[in-house]
């Protein structure tokens, strides 16, 4: 595939068009936290994805390279489009906002190959994204060690739950005072477990590119410390699953490319991060962090995942498949559904699996599929490439953070939220990187 090169887009460069949408995403996820500015929640929810839909159509410029996922993210599109005409669906204006919401999401594909991008470029989108989630993970840390001294209100929607749900998300420490799991930079109890992911995960990544610098290093290490002790407290066990497999990914990558004291830094790194991380959680949590822990090995992991989320994995397949082999119409789910939508057209969706066939059927399912499985198989082919120039340093990062966000997709649903923009983001600005400053990485 092969594109004619095409100006960067004037007023700016790539850089600041960049990261001043992620910075502006994650102030929009910071305002939901102002008490004062409650009554404008959906304002906020919505304003980041209105930004992505905004470059969409606003930013000048041609595409200088398409990504390998564009043509299958194309098909979602479409599908989206149908399923938006489908009469099933939660109302005319639910079906709309669901569809933009999408469009939204997949936005950063489409608006980042007009940009030209660097190697420096690239790092420092990732230096952001890895300090954001980082500080959400030591607000969590602070919120458990210094109880209600940094708690941000809580969401309404999850205070109006009611007292008995607010009990199940408390947690007991070990100086016996009972505390909501930690929300870090968000509304929601147990909302740091995301940062905690990403600062361990995106830490750890860093750290295997070799940073230059020696205090770099220790603030990586730092950051996966506490990125893993606040997955243990806030017992999100899928998020502890996930870093896991992303791990696992990463050691096999670097192994195969035969990068022996890479391989070897990230396995003694993981391996002392997972014993001094748990020994801290469980003293400041005691057995809230090892009864949860240990429920994941009390049984085989199938039986684990089975009576947790695997029935509502198998509920899709057996019986709304049958149902919606097409889809159902968009808007029948989530925030849309809520805000927008038609209580009586409501299906519960608790997993990706079934938010794809509910909005778009099968077909939607695999294209779906399809552009992931390109996107992780354009970072693992890279990181096997044994390039030692610094525009594949990232690889091995990306296809581990692919790897584990496609996981998640069995326990969650990681692509309708801002999680989805960042994924997508991060992936079309590496793939755009490479197209811009190293071509010859890139095949057909």
């Amino acid at each position: 595939m092969s594109n004619a090169a095409a100006p960067s887009p004037p007023g700016g460069s790539g850089d600041r068009w960049l990261i001043g949408y992620l910075l502006y995403e994650f102030v929009c996820q910071l305002l939901l936290l102002v008490p004062a500015l409650g009554s404008l929640r959906v304002v906020w929810r919505s304003a980041a994805f209105m930004g992505s839909l905004a470059l969409l159509v606003m930013l000048p410029g041609k595409a200088l390279k398409v990504h390998p996922a564009r043509t299958s993210l194309l098909i979602v599109v479409i599908l989206i489009a149908i399923g938006a005409l489908n009469p099933s669906g939660g109302g005319i204006l639910a079906a709309v906002a669901h569809g933009a919401l999408y469009v939204a999401i997949l936005g950063p594909v489409f608006w980042v190959a007009r940009l030209r991008l660097d190697t420096r470029s690239f790092e420092r989108l990732l230096l952001v994204f890895w300090a954001y989630y980082t500080l959400s993970a030591i607000f969590g840390l602070l919120q458990v060690y210094f109880p209600g001294r940094f708690q941000p209100p809580l969401a309404g929607v999850v205070a109006e739950r009611g007292p008995a749900y607010l009990d199940s998300m408390m947690i007991q420490l070990s100086s016996g005072q009972w505390v909501l799991r930690p929300m870090g930079l968000t509304d929601a109890p147990g909302g740091a477990a995301s940062g905690g992911f990403y600062a361990a995960l995106f830490g750890l990544g860093l750290f295997q590119a070799r940073p230059r610098f020696f205090g770099a290093r220790v603030l990586l290490l730092a950051s996966m410390v506490i990125g893993v002790m606040v997955l243990y407290i806030t017992q999100v066990r899928s998020l502890v699953v996930a870093l896991g497999i992303s791990t696992t990914v990463l050691v096999i990558l670097l192994a195969a490319s035969g990068r022996v004291p890479r391989l070897v830094a990230v396995t003694g790194v993981s391996a002392a991060i997972i014993t001094i991380a748990y020994a801290l959680a469980v003293d400041v949590a005691g057995t809230t962090v090892s009864n949860r822990l240990a429920t994941l090995a009390a049984t085989s992991p199938g039986n684990v995942y089975y009576t947790n989320r695997g029935i509502f994995l198998e509920h899709t397949f057996t019986e709304l498949l049958p149902q919606f082999p097409l889809g159902g119409g968009l808007g029948r789910w989530g925030v849309m559904n809520a805000y927008f939508g038609s209580v009586a057209s409501t299906i519960w969706v608790e997993i990706q699996w079934t938010a794809w066939l509910i909005d778009g059927g099968v077909l939607l399912i695999l294209a779906y599929l399809a552009a992931l499985i390109l996107t992780i198989r354009l970072a693992v082919v890279l990181s096997l490439s044994r390039s030692g120039d610094e525009a594949t340093a990232a690889a091995p990062l990306m296809a581990a953070y692919g790897v584990g966000v496609l996981a998640l997709t069995f326990n969650a649903v990681p692509f309708m939220g801002t999680g989805g923009v960042e994924f997508w983001l991060l992936n079309a600005a590496f793939y755009q990187t490479l197209a811009t400053s190293s071509p010859s990485r890139i095949t057909a």
